[in-house]
């Protein structure tokens, strides 16, 4: 055995011994030597070194003292330590939330357990101190538990989630956290239990509503694309087998008032004419709804454009026509750059500009004005007009389709416009709106994000 094979405390006692010798031989062996050069006569030579023996004897007697006494200072400061160490562990032990328990890792038996572990399971102290922890699991889950213990007594502490039994016999969910250590003289294993049964069913609920979501949204999508292939028949059948005939009514209309007005009287003559003016209003009206079915379809992209010049582009028509009225289209449109769909927002401010028309013929030199204003995150344009308004009750019902406020009027269009209006704004993340009385025009908003 060497030297670094002895425990700490037997170095330091050897250590102290070998001292306590090597000072006691100088002592002797110098002070002999001294008393001897000074001293010839025998019996002095001896009281001094009598005096000189018992004077060691009371320096060592001191020194040991003092060496043990600081010994005993050390090894009672170690076990308040160790006695102040263990009480705040008992306490973490016992005052923890989470069950905790202590297990033998060769019998498995109980050690210990804290009070939250015999409230949260149901088992009294003494119950739990006379188990192990096979006895709180399921029996399938035994093979896997003793697996488990077998990694542990290799050194690997594990963390998991495993299925716990408590004595009312529920079965839960709970979530181990171990740590190896020495309990009374044992190899034992120290357990923190977490209860997370809650949580794994509120995962599962969440896991449940994902693929009930996912297979719901599979099938509105599969509803809306027989939807859409639908409205794609729908809108070919408009687009062709409707039109077709409507061409030949107005076709034999013309042939008729061409070569044959002159043997219609006046009855017959305005059959004529309501005939072809009902066969515009068919061919009007189709046109609208092709358009408005279309624009589901119709992908949208945001782009940037310069509001004033765009505005003088696509208000062009409208400006002439009411050139030929006598009328004026005044622009009000600052210098601004919006992001949007220039095909939807062009949709959106021609159809609003032909409803301002529609509703201004009454008016001798109508003046349409459209203007723009930036504020904080959107731009708003408008349309105002100075045609016969409506009552603010109706604002609502003008933006539905096929609604009309005056519907024997001749000048209520296909009832598509608005909407159509409504729906591109929509679809662009915007809105519309109007304000409105009687007899005062209208002024119909759009709101573009930006």
């Amino acid at each position: 055995m060497t030297w670094h094979d002895l425990s700490p405390s037997l170095r330091s006692a050897l250590s102290i011994a070998m001292i306590y010798l090597a000072l006691s031989v100088l002592w002797i062996y110098f002070s002999d030597r001294l008393l001897m050069g000074f001293l010839d006569d025998p019996a002095r030579l001896t009281l001094w070194q009598t005096t000189k023996g018992w004077l060691f004897v009371l320096l060592s007697a001191l020194g040991i003292f003092e060496l043990v006494r600081r010994a005993l200072h050390s090894a009672d400061h170690a076990q308040a330590r160790l006695r102040d160490s263990e009480r705040r562990y008992r306490e973490l032990f016992e005052c923890n939330p989470h069950p905790l328990w202590v297990y033998d890792l060769d019998s498995l038996a109980f050690l210990a357990v804290n009070d939250a572990a015999v409230t949260h399971y149901g088992y009294s102290r003494d119950e739990f101190l006379a188990m192990t922890i096979k006895d709180i699991r399921p029996d399938v889950d035994i093979p896997d538990l003793l697996r488990n213990v077998h990694q542990v007594q290799k050194g690997l502490d594990l963390a998991g989630i495993w299925r716990h039994r408590k004595k009312d016999g529920q079965v839960i969910d709970v979530e181990i956290n171990s740590h190896t250590l020495e309990f009374n003289g044992r190899r034992a294993e120290l357990v923190l239990a977490h209860d997370v049964t809650q949580r794994r069913r509120a995962e599962e609920e969440i896991r449940n509503l994902n693929e009930n979501l996912e297979r719901r949204v599979r099938e509105r999508t599969a509803q809306l694309e027989a939807a859409n292939r639908e409205l794609e028949a729908f809108s070919y059948l408009v687009s062709h087998d409707l039109k077709a005939p409507l061409r030949g009514i107005d076709g034999y209309g013309k042939l008729l008032e061409k070569h044959y007005q002159h043997l219609l009287d006046e009855d017959g003559l305005r059959i004529l004419a309501n005939i072809r003016r009902a066969t515009a209003m068919m061919q009007d009206l189709i046109e609208d709804l092709l358009t408005y079915s279309n624009m589901d379809r119709h992908a949208m992209r945001q782009v940037q454009l310069d509001l004033s010049s765009w505005i003088q582009e696509v208000t062009l028509e409208h400006a002439r026509e009411l050139e030929t009225r006598g009328g004026q289209l005044r622009h009000q449109i600052p210098n601004l750059v919006v992001h949007a769909d220039p095909v939807g927002l062009g949709v959106a401010v021609r159809n609003l500009l032909d409803n301002a028309l529609k509703f201004s013929r009454e008016v001798p030199r109508p003046m349409v004005e459209i203007g723009a204003r930036a504020e904080k995150d959107k731009v708003i344009l408008w349309v105002r007009d100075q045609g016969i308004g409506f009552d603010m009750r109706f604002h609502d019902r003008i933006f539905e389709i096929f609604q009309r406020l005056r519907p024997d009027a001749d000048d209520q269009g296909t009832g598509i416009g608005l909407a159509l209006v409504r729906k591109v704004m929509h679809r662009m993340g915007g809105r519309v709106w109007a304000e409105s009385s009687p007899g005062q025009g209208a002024t119909f908003y759009l709101e573009l994000p930006q």
